[in-house]
């Protein structure tokens, strides 16, 4: 009988974290495990940090720590390359205190992750965070861009490593969670933003959320509809709330007579070019 004791210890990969100090935890749990030797301060020591107190504190979330700590910590971490980047860019993304700024290092992440991360961060996070999707009842799920169109291609496993463990992880969520899950099994899967209205999980009236910028086109039929983030889709499943400011009213006149070749989608294209990429802020 295994009691656990004999279970093989895998050192944390930091990315299959969404927290720097869970994985910080993590690693210095499994070094003590696997190195009698080793303790917070000889750690400290050997990233070339003067103090491991300070370090304690940001692991228990009563500290932020500067990037001269952050370089110092990757050093001592053994951390390259990609996951450098990712460790980096996720702690001044953790430790944000404002909208503007969470942008910014949420947007260095994106790139510093994996494709597969980005596609299972909530999951991720709610796990990370001991929370569970509060109304499975209200939730759904498809696979669209990472299945091929032609057969014998979209048979399992995917031939491209990253699409199948992709798929693989949705699937696992869907059912661990009570989600209803329109895979390629059957005739409802397809491209998320038209799945809804298809399947008549879009309605009038409702207010839905996606984490797909093509989501906002549901509000052709009558529904309040949002293209979200994935820290914003984490959010919905935990609590099916969404948090933003009062939205702003801008309006637009449009005057004149439109020339011959010239079209509403010009019209529409002209305008988004005056007002820039922060024209909906």
């Amino acid at each position: 009988m295994d009691n656990g004791e004999n279970k093989k210890l895998v050192e944390p990969d930091i990315l299959q974290y969404t927290n720097y100090r869970v994985f910080l935890r993590d690693y210095y749990e499994y070094k003590k495990k696997t190195s009698t030797a080793f303790s917070l301060r000889f750690f400290a020591e050997k990233a070339g940090l003067s103090s491991h107190a300070h370090l304690k504190l940001a692991i228990d979330g009563k500290r932020n720590i500067t990037k001269n700590t952050v370089t110092k910590l990757i050093h001592g971490l053994g951390l390259e390359n990609q996951r450098a980047a990712y460790f980096e860019s996720l702690v001044f993304f953790n430790q944000a205190q404002t909208d503007a700024d969470k942008q910014i290092y949420y947007a260095q992440l994106i790139k510093a992750s994996p494709r597969s991360k980005l596609h299972k961060m909530d999951q991720a996070q709610l796990r990370e965070e001991g929370q569970k999707v509060l109304f499975p009842e209200r939730t759904f799920a498809t696979v669209d861009h990472i299945i091929p169109t032609t057969f014998p291609e979209r048979n399992r496993p995917l031939k491209d490593g990253i699409s199948e463990e992709m798929f693989s992880h949705i699937e696992n969520n869907t059912k661990n969670n009570g989600i209803k899950f329109f895979g390629p099994a059957t005739a409802e899967q397809g491209v998320i933003h038209i799945v809804g209205p298809e399947e008549g999980v879009t309605q009038p009236g409702m207010t839905v959320a996606c984490g797909d910028s093509h989501t906002a086109t549901h509000g052709a039929f009558g529904a309040v509809a949002f293209g979200i983030g994935t820290t914003q889709v984490r959010n919905v499943l935990a609590t099916q709330t969404l948090a933003f400011k009062k939205l702003k009213v801008r309006k637009i006149e449009v005057n004149g007579t439109l020339k011959e070749g010239v079209y509403p989608k010009d019209v529409a294209l002209h305008i988004i070019r005056k007002l820039g990429v922060n024209g909906g802020i």
